[in-house]
This record gives structure tokens, sequence and C-alpha cells, in this order.
């Protein structure tokens, strides 16, 4: 199978599928183990580096809307407006802190998702029951589970008796979830494949024999991983807020932007209760930096 192939494994029935991944009922031979640990690469997430507290918390400050309040922040103070200027940097700060905690539990959530699959696992090989760490594990293996078992990779029921999946972390199932070793349509959804396990979920009763079809990253679990490590998406109103940042920037060239400026957008960027007071400020700097310009 090469490595770039992606496969609708749960399409096809046991003989189809080993057939599909070079193995069979007595799983892989040693050597042929480690050569797929080459190809493949290791089965586990793979690692983002790891940005420090304090670099988290100065990312925040790319915002657009950040740097605007913080000029205002500077024509308040110098127009002797400390009250208001004060209420700004207390927005800000709020600002920030907000967007840190989000993005800060999003990587410490990656981190337990990763920690989760740190285990060992029953596999064939050479025709023996081994336990090997769960990282080892390649596309091919044999796998056996029985109840309590986290299930270290995505693959294909090939035998199973009373065998119960807890897969909430993907459906939001309350209950466990029966498998069994029947071939289902390839346009059938994740949560209707009856014959697949994934990673990270785990047994809830019963025995079964499987078919490891994908490791690493390249698994269901891997990509809600992958999808954890990145910034999430802005919202419409930041996005707007940016473009409007991006507007007033470019009318930074000489003293008549003063009178260009929008000041609606800095209402927008605080609570109702203290729009005006924003509002107020900046029509303020506009008459005070207009006599220094």
């Amino acid at each position: 199978m090469s490595k770039h192939k992606r496969v609708s494994y749960w399409s096809l029935d046991s003989n189809d599928a080993l057939n599909e991944y070079q193995s069979n009922r007595d799983g892989l031979t040693s050597s042929e183990a480690l050569a797929r640990l080459k190809e493949y690469g290791a089965n586990k997430v793979k690692k983002q580096k790891k940005t420090s507290p304090l670099s988290l918390f100065l990312n925040q400050l790319k915002n657009p809307i950040i740097l605007i309040l913080l000029a205002a922040t500077g024509i308040s103070a110098a127009t002797g407006d400390v009250i208001y200027s004060l209420i700004i940097v207390a927005i800000i700060l709020t600002s920030l802190i907000l967007s840190f905690i989000q993005e800060f539990r999003a990587g410490n959530a990656l981190e337990k998702l990763r920690n989760m699959i740190q285990i060992k696992s029953t596999v064939l090989r050479d025709g023996k029951s081994v336990d090997i760490p769960s990282d080892s594990i390649v596309p091919g293996d044999i796998v056996l589970l029985s109840a309590g078992s986290l299930i270290p990779a995505d693959g294909l029921v090939l035998e199973s008796d009373d065998f119960l999946v807890n897969q909430s972390i993907f459906t939001g199932e309350s209950y466990p979830t029966e498998k069994k070793p029947e071939a289902v349509a390839e346009d059938t959804s994740l949560a209707e494949r009856i014959n697949c396990v994934y990673m990270g979920t785990s047994v809830s009763s019963g025995t079964s024999t499987i078919l490891i079809t994908q490791t690493g990253a390249t698994t269901e679990f891997g990509g809600i991983a992958m999808q954890l490590s990145l910034r999430p998406p802005d919202t419409e109103f930041e996005r707007g807020v940016h473009h409007k940042a991006t507007i007033i920037a470019s009318q930074y060239e000489s003293a008549e932007w003063l009178d260009q400026i929008p000041i609606p957008v800095a209402a927008e960027a605080v609570t109702d209760r203290l729009a005006s007071k924003a509002y107020k400020i900046i029509i303020k700097g506009k008459d005070s930096m207009r006599k220094l310009i």
C-alpha cells in the first residue's frame, strides 16, 4: 500500500482489506513492521513547536484594533484625559487576556489529546501476541482489543464478540456503539461506520481483532489535534474591524487624515457603555493633534 494512498477501507470486506494493506490474520513480520515504521513514521500526533505563555500573550498585540486603541490612549494621555486613557487601557488588557486564555486552553487541550494515546497495545507480530508501545504501530498491524483498551489507531474490525466502543469524542453519543465486521457503503458517515474504530476511543465491553488502516496525523483523532493547534478563525466582527483598521492606516499620510477618521470605528471596539467615551477621546485628540501638526 502506498504511503499517500487514501482508501475507503470501511467499504471493503475483511479479506479485501487485508490484501489492500498487504497483511494477514497472523500479523506482520518484525522486519516488515520495522520497514513500515520507517516509511509511515511513528504513530503519534506531530507536536507543534511550543509557544511560551509570554510569546502567546504578546502575539495578541498584532490585532490592528488593539493598535488603534493604543493610539487613542496616547492621544487621551497627551490631552490630559487620564481617566479616559485608563479606561481604554483596561479595555485593551481585558481583550488581550481573553484572547490569551482562549489560545492557551486550546494548546492545553491538544496536549491532553496527545497524552491520551501514550500507551501500549497488544499486536500480532510473527504470528505471536506481543505488547508494544502504541507509537510503534503501523498500517497493516493486527491489534487485539478487549474491555478497557484504548484504541491506538484507526482500524477495521476483522472479528468481534459483543464488541462495544465509546466513540463520544467524535459523535457525542452517550451510549457505546456496537462494532461488527460488516462492510458499509463508501459514502457512509463516520458515526455510522459500524466496522471501524478510531484512535482515542475506548472499548466498553467485548473483544475484537482489528486491522490498522491509519496511524498518527492521518487518523481522525490526529485531524482534531491538528485543528486545535491552529488559531481559531476570526469572527465576522473581527474581520470587519481589521478591514476598517487597514483603511484608517492607509490614510495616515498627512494631517488631513484627522478629518477623515470614521469615529464609529473606535466605538465598535469597546462596550456600549464606554463607546461614547471613546468617541469623545478621539474628537479631542483630533483638535489637539491638529494644533501640533
